[in-house]
């Protein structure tokens, strides 16, 4: 339980371990070469960020921003920069690593964000692909898995603050959202 809402065990360490090693070769067969900048979007990707930066097996660079979005369990539609800790951009390929893509409003903003910077090209990638609510108009690089609309918990995505801590994903009850 998290913040009176029941949550239920959704995925296991060992699976998520599996899935960022599967998209860390995925990266470098494409990347390789590149020496790309990846931006981890705080503070949801802190952890997946963490993982997938250590599975890619080529040169990298790190920073990192911070953006707002949410309220609760819902998009607000606005995203707003909080932090900006990325050097230039110019010319480069840009990477943007984000925990879950539902809408897709925030990394559709972090595209343009990037290209009006100046990068090269900007990549997306995602632990978690709501494609059942995904509005976006571009097509997501690096998925690690698809799931469904129920909101998570864990692995560096919380509710209220709480549960970014935790080693597995959990899934909130669907009738615990109404409420």
């Amino acid at each position: 339980m998290i913040g009176g809402k029941v949550l239920e065990r959704h995925l296991g360490e060992s699976e998520l371990a599996d899935c960022v090693c599967r998209l860390g070769r995925e990266m470098a067969a494409d990347l390789a070469g590149k020496k790309p900048l990846f931006v981890g979007i705080l503070k949801g990707a802190a952890i997946f960020f963490s993982d997938l930066v250590r599975a890619c097996d080529f040169p990298l660079e790190m920073a990192f921003m911070q953006v707002s979005s949410y309220q609760g369990t819902e998009s607000s539609g606005t995203v707003s920069v909080v932090f900006d800790g990325t050097p230039s951009v110019q010319g480069r390929t840009v990477v943007v690593v984000d925990d879950v893509l539902d809408t897709g409003t925030t990394m559709a903003f972090l595209r343009r964000y990037f290209q009006e910077k100046g990068a090269a090209e900007v990549r997306t990638a995602a632990m978690f692909l709501k494609p059942d609510v995904f509005r976006g108009d571009f097509t997501p690089e690096y998925v690690g898995m698809e799931i469904g609309k129920a909101f998570i918990v864990g692995y560096g995505l919380d509710y209220e603050g709480e549960g970014r801590h935790w080693k597995e994903i959990y899934r909130m009850i669907p009738e615990e959202m109404e409420r």
